[in-house]
């Protein structure tokens, strides 16, 4: 297959099989740019299509940094934000609110100082808040966690990597465990081993139960009838790695207002996506062509190191007579166009 490729972006094209068996040819656009003076401008070098998941530490023990580029297919688009979550004004707080809107979704987050809860009559108290000035946006501060004694261990599904989960008979009365730091204003646990989703503005690793709810069911009768293809109940909404309430409805198109507050040292940073159409186009061997276009479905934003990744995917079914050539082009804000 000869492969043209007319954007700057970084590109990988690779063959997938839809549940209902069809093959398909699947390609990946990886656009990034960095946000300066609050403008996405496109970077002279391009990060590389993720191949695989990257973690903030060891895999079974921290929250996904990058999620991994080849999904064959994302039904809505994932908003994913890397972020600390800055005091107003500098100034040393137990408590204050930071917030990410992207276009229509919008998500507010309840940030504190550290704090302990401990173990009492009342099943459990906490400790005051201690006023800082910087936390992380990451899972390992939000609600969850794992433990282990010598009779009994366990994991939050939700969030195994956080703070605050734990049985209420894995601890004596008067010891103590880390509280979470971030919150909505609605969900904060009452108890050690409460059923709350975790908070953050990052990606859900796959294995936990917010996705893998989507992933089908691999028993016996799925190994006698279908494997090695997924299940007939896999969902294709497990692709998508966003926290739940940062899936957006629908694709970006581009053109979108983001603002982020609280997690810049300034406490503000707006800018608007860049705005591009992307299409692919086929040429089967018997010199038929046919094409289908891009959607933006994933937009990752890491706000330390002011980049921005936009990921865009095409699917086409692949033909009887297979491909002989696959063009990207390229249409840009300015109304110019590559291919």
């Amino acid at each position: 297959m000869d492969l043209i490729d007319n954007t700057p972006f970084a590109t990988l094209a690779f063959e997938s099989i839809a549940p209902t068996g069809q093959m398909l040819q699947i390609v990946v656009i990886r656009a990034t740019f960095d946000i300066r003076s609050n403008i996405a401008q496109l970077c002279t070098e391009q990060i590389p299509v993720v191949a695989a998941d990257e973690y903030f530490g060891e895999p079974q023990t921290s929250s996904i940094r990058t999620p991994n580029d080849l999904a064959p297919y994302k039904p809505n688009t994932d908003i994913i934000v890397n972020a600390i979550a800055y005091a107003p004004n500098g100034l040393p707080s137990d408590e204050w609110a930071v917030e990410l809107s992207v276009g229509k979704i919008s998500k507010r987050l309840m940030v504190t100082g550290p704090s302990e809860w401990t173990k009492n009559i009342h099943h459990c108290s906490r400790s005051r808040r201690e006023p800082c000035t910087q936390v992380p946006i990451t899972y390992e501060n939000a609600y969850g966690g794992q433990w282990k004694t010598d009779k009994i261990q366990g994991a939050s599904e939700y969030n195994p990597v956080g703070k605050g989960y734990i049985a209420s008979d894995a601890l004596a009365f008067g010891e103590s465990t880390p509280a979470p730091q971030l919150t909505s204003t609605a969900d904060f646990p009452a108890f050690f081993s409460a059923p709350v989703i975790p908070q953050g503005f990052g990606a859900i690793a796959p294995a936990w139960l917010s996705r893998r709810c989507y992933a089908g069911t691999f028993d016996s009768q799925w190994e006698r009838e279908r494997a090695p293809e997924l299940p007939s109940d896999f969902k294709y909404d497990f692709y998508n790695a966003a926290h739940p309430d940062l899936i957006y409805d629908g694709f970006l198109c581009g053109g979108e207002e983001v603002v982020l507050k609280g997690l810049t040292p300034d406490g503000l940073l707006t800018f608007k996506i860049p705005l591009y159409e992307i299409g692919i186009v086929i040429t089967d061997k018997a010199g038929f062509s046919y094409g289908a276009f891009a959607n933006l479905d994933t937009f990752h934003l890491d706000v330390e190191r002011k980049k921005l990744a936009l990921v865009y995917r095409a699917s086409a079914p692949i033909l009887d007579d297979g491909i002989a050539q696959l063009e990207i082009k390229l249409r840009t804000e300015d109304g110019k166009t590559y291919g």
